[in-house]
C-alpha cells in the first residue's frame, strides 16, 4: 500500500461544510490537470472517505484506473459523460455510478458539475 495516498481518519464526529477548504487539483493519479477541477474532503473514516468534487464544463478526466480502492459517486448538479470499462453513460443530477479497483474509467463535464464520491479504502489520488 502507498501510505502517501492513505488518509488519516477525521477525529470529529460532526464536520460543518466550511471546515474543509476546496482544493484545486494540479495532478490526478500523477497526470497533470488543467484548471477546472477541485475537491474537498468532507470526512474520512477508517474504511472510507467522502469527497465533494467540482468540475468546470469541458473538464476531462483521461482514462485511468485505481488499483487500491473502489469509488461510488452521486452527481449533485450538472451533467457528465462517464465511461466505465468501455461503457458510456450521460449522468444527470441524481444519477450515480461505481467503478471497482482496476477498472478503467474516464469522464467529461458537459456542464459545470458537482458530485460526491466515496472511496474505500480512503485514498487521496490528487495533489
Amino acid at each position: 500500500m502507498d501510505t502517501a495516498r492513505s488518509l488519516t481518519p477525521t477525529t470529529a464526529t460532526f464536520i460543518p461544510k466550511d471546515s474543509n477548504s476546496l482544493e484545486q487539483i494540479g495532478a490526478l493519479e500523477g497526470v497533470e490537470r488543467p484548471d477546472g477541477l477541485a475537491a474537498r474532503i468532507l470526512v474520512a473514516g477508517r474504511d472510507m472517505v467522502l469527497i465533494e468534487v467540482h468540475k468546470a464544463k469541458g473538464n476531462v478526466d483521461q482514462r485511468h484506473t485505481h488499483d487500491d480502492h473502489e469509488s461510488i459517486a452521486l452527481l449533485l448538479s450538472g451533467r457528465m459523460e462517464i465511461e466505465i470499462d468501455g461503457e458510456s453513460f450521460v449522468a444527470n443530477a441524481g444519477d450515480s455510478w461505481i467503478h471497482y479497483p482496476g477498472v478503467p474509467h474516464s469522464s467529461v463535464a458537459l456542464e459545470d458539475s458537482v458530485h460526491l464520491e466515496i472511496k474505500s479504502p480512503p485514498r487521496k489520488t490528487w495533489v
